[in-house]
């Protein structure tokens, strides 16, 4: 998650590996604006199910802005090889997104990551691409 246009690997990039927590994000929304926090669940075995849960704090008053949200096939990493491109086993993954509104409202998306070509530097808008779930809107 890129909050308020922030840039993959700074300050505003919350994911697994940089995780906020409720009351980091709590005193940082009380500040200025919403802030969030991941939360993520997995197994010890190398492949299987992992559930990652992105959730925004709105601040009461705050400017509107952009939370981007997407998924990184983090394994895969820049330079894919072996397994993990073309027609190896783990080149294509799929996954679930689920999106709940704060009004209740659910919306479920099937996705999947398409095999990328083995020894080839991905670009960063390759790995990190927005389109994977839609822009979460934050208004006053």
């Amino acid at each position: 998650v890129l909050e308020y246009l922030a840039a993959p690997a700074s300050k505003g990039h919350v994911w697994a590996g940089a995780r906020s927590s409720f009351d980091n994000a709590l005193a940082m929304s009380q500040k200025s604006r919403g802030h969030g926090f991941v939360s993520s669940v997995s197994g010890e075995e190398q492949a299987g199910d992992k559930v990652e849960v992105y959730t925004f704090l709105h601040a009461a008053g705050q400017r509107s802005g952009v939370v981007t949200t997407f998924v990184d096939y983090q394994t895969r990493g820049d330079l894919p090889n072996g397994d993990l491109c073309e027609k190896g086993q783990l080149a294509a993954v799929s996954f679930e997104v689920i999106e709940l509104s704060p009004f209740g409202k659910v919306n479920l998306e099937k996705r999947r990551f398409s095999p990328a070509p083995c020894g080839r530097r991905l670009a960063q808008s390759d790995r990190f691409n927005p389109d994977t779930i839609d822009d979460l809107q934050v208004r006053r």
